[in-house]
């Protein structure tokens, strides 16, 4: 291999395997970016949860303090007689059980009951869970002004308690203060229950933080440790919301551990797709690097191939370069009047034996004798077959020899006659070459099938799970490369029939089949590949018993190619339908029409031709070689038949081909 072509391989190479490595680290950076989304969402979620939490159970707690305030003054209503007996005589005993027991009978979590007068003083200071002096100076404070009263809850050597206390103006018992303790139990039943998973509720002092009052687990005698946060718990509280009328916030703590668990499984996921990642990436790499041996291999073969082609055509043009074509000259009667040293060279004749004599004789049959008949019907109708173009014929040299030539014929008037030039070359050469052509072109197919077959196995294996699940993006490129390798072989195996069917080598398995059965196996082996596009087949009109002279595997490669044309170019959900006719007899036409956009007007004089597409977007949108219609044309005519298309606007379009049925076949077996 040249140098050229080794910098060019090579900086594609490269440019590849960058490109490789740059989709490689977007891919993982996209990866982790997903991830820290992901985390940043979640510690999003637990910020709002916290704070609702913490709202709900403040909400809950302040209602409920309120809702027992004004049960206890709604019971201090009700009890007036027992509280006016205790009020009368502090000291009965009976008195004061009464009052308790009334008390505990509404309110099961109270702790001490007692009155206090105008100024605060109790009237009884010796009951249990009343603590001297603090009770007491919350008292006078109460009394002097209770509409600023706050609640909170007061140390005790058994339990902590907080205190309700609500003015009582009745007969008896005028500017009294009723004063009862409750255990915080109500308080750690409604952290317990708007707590969440992960989550953490507790009741704090406001002036003492850090300091734990209640929490879900009961009140601070109750937890006996861990009673007091800690400075990174602290830090890490979510939210503090405070209870109307109280000294206590409501804060919301998270499991930390839940959150690290939960980050460290996040990572721990994205390392495994980076890795997964990386391996799929180093696949890709050995393929490229094999890929590209491969190539450079194939690259020296066809240098190698095409500087021979090159030397031999370098030989030829320099013997065309100086040989002069063969120029002839004829009258109306077709009666040779000029012969050049060059066409003596060519027919092998000399200008003395053709001169006089009728151009018919440099003819093979059956344009020899047909010559004088188309030149009398130019001349009486000046319709031109021949006059004014190039054509390639055979010709026929003086030893009977027949060769190919290129003949070009121009008519001129000299001295009031009509005369006709034909400039004749000898193509034999060119023929040769397009042979040797033809030959390299199917060489190179065949060496290219078998690695790209290898290649398609491979990508089919990946895709089909043999290296195990693969990420959503890595089967996408799979798909696209199983996809590329596939329409690379149905074009390497276009390009193999076509040049069999132009070098006249394509084989031909003759012989009797019965149509409607093969149009049935023709829906039924292209049913899976119209399913990719949400297609489906029905087959109308069916006649059976129709017999054709064919080879039935070419006739269902013509069958496929309209199919998957039709399937290609048709609505999702629409139908594909087949059909059977008699359009004249012992003739059969199978037809096959889609619901699609039909064949645009300016493509229809070029729909048959070779490498054919309406738009150069169509190969890339719908795929296919272009060579199927071409194909599938000159199957058709090889069995004696015609092939031809329908596409009225807006109405799809309907292929079809008709052939002579078993009866009429002029086709013998073979």
């Amino acid at each position: 291999m040249n140098d050229s072509v080794g910098l060019r391989l090579g900086k594609g190479y490269w440019l590849n395997i960058g490109l490789l490595v740059l989709i490689f680290i977007l891919l993982a950076g996209a990866l982790a970016w997903t991830s820290q989304a992901r985390i940043d969402e979640f510690e999003q979620r637990a910020q709002r949860s916290a704070e609702l939490s913490a709202q709900g159970a403040a909400k809950e707690i302040a209602a409920e303090l309120h809702g027992l305030g004004r049960a206890l003054s709604l019971f201090a209503a009700k009890e007036e007689a027992a509280l006016a007996r205790f009020a009368r005589d502090p000291e009965n005993q009976g008195y004061y059980d009464d009052l308790v027991r009334r008390v505990h009978a509404v309110f099961p979590d109270a702790f001490a009951v007692t009155l206090a007068d105008h100024s605060g003083q109790p009237l009884r200071t010796d009951f249990e869970g009343l603590v001297g002096e603090v009770c007491q100076a919350d008292l006078i404070q109460f009394a002097k002004a209770p509409a600023s009263r706050e609640l909170y809850i007061h140390p005790h050597a058994e339990a902590y308690h907080f205190d309700m206390m609500v003015p009582i103006s009745q007969p008896g018992i005028a500017n009294a203060v009723f004063f009862v303790s409750f255990r915080p139990d109500a308080i750690a039943r409604v952290l317990k229950n708007s707590q969440v998973y992960g989550h953490r509720l507790m009741m704090l002092r406001r002036d003492m933080p850090g300091l734990i009052e209640v929490d879900p687990r009961g009140s601070r005698d109750r937890i006996k440790q861990d009673f007091r946060l800690t400075a990174e718990e602290l830090r890490q509280i979510r939210a503090s919301v405070p209870i109307p009328g109280s000294r206590w916030d409501v804060v919301d703590l998270p499991d930390a551990a839940l959150t690290a668990d939960y980050v460290r499984q996040v990572w721990l996921h994205t390392a495994l797709l980076v890795v997964a990642l990386a391996i799929v990436t180093g696949f890709v790499l050995r393929y490229m690097v094999r890929s590209v041996h491969r190539q450079q291999a194939y690259t020296e073969r066809l240098e190698e191939t095409s500087a021979q082609l090159r030397d031999h055509a370098i030989r030829i043009q320099t013997i065309f370069d100086t040989v002069v074509d063969g120029i002839i000259t004829i009258n109306e009667e077709g009666i040779i009047e000029t012969f050049n040293s060059a066409a003596e060279r060519i027919f092998e004749y000399e200008a003395h034996e053709v001169i006089g004599r009728n151009i018919s004789m440099l003819m093979p049959e059956p344009h020899r004798s047909g010559h004088d008949g188309y030149l009398r019907h130019y001349l009486a109708t000046g319709e031109r077959k021949l006059i004014g173009r190039n054509r390639e014929l055979e010709g026929c040299r003086k030893d009977g020899s027949i060769f190919p030539l290129d003949l070009a014929v121009n008519e001129m008037h000299l001295d009031g006659h009509r005369l006709f030039t034909g400039i004749v070359r000898d193509i034999s050469e060119r023929k040769q070459l397009e042979r040797i052509k033809n030959e390299f072109l199917s060489t190179v197919s065949h060496e290219l099938r078998t690695p790209i077959t290898s290649i398609r196995g491979s990508l089919g294996l990946l895709a089909g799970g043999a290296m195990g699940d693969l990420a959503p993006e890595v089967k996408q490129l799979l798909s696209i490369s199983l996809s590329n390798s596939e329409r690379l072989i149905n074009l390497i195996n276009d390009i193999l029939d076509l040049n069999k069917i132009e070098s006249g080598r394509m084989n031909y398995a003759i012989k009797r089949v019965e149509l409607l059965p093969l149009l049935e196996q023709a829906m039924e082996a292209n049913r899976y590949y119209a399913t990719q596009y949400e297609v489906g087949f029905e087959l109308v009109n069916a006649l059976p018993g129709v017999w054709l002279m064919a080879d039935p595997d070419r006739l269902m490669q013509v069958l496929a190619n309209l199919m998957s044309n039709a399937v290609k170019f048709s609505p999702r959900r629409g139908v594909v339908t087949l059909a059977m006719d008699r359009p004249k007899p012992g003739h059969v036409r199978v037809s096959v029409r889609d619901q699609g956009p039909g064949i645009p007007e300016g493509f229809r004089a070029n729909i048959f031709h070779k490498f054919a597409q309406a738009d150069a977007s169509d190969s890339r949108q719908k795929g296919g070689t272009g060579l199927g219609l071409n194909i599938s044309k000159a199957i058709i005519e090889h069995f004696g038949g015609a092939i031809g298309y329908d596409s009225p606007p807006g109405e799809g379009a309907t292929f079809w081909f008709e052939l002579p049925t078993d009866e009429t076949s002029a086709i013998a077996e073979s």
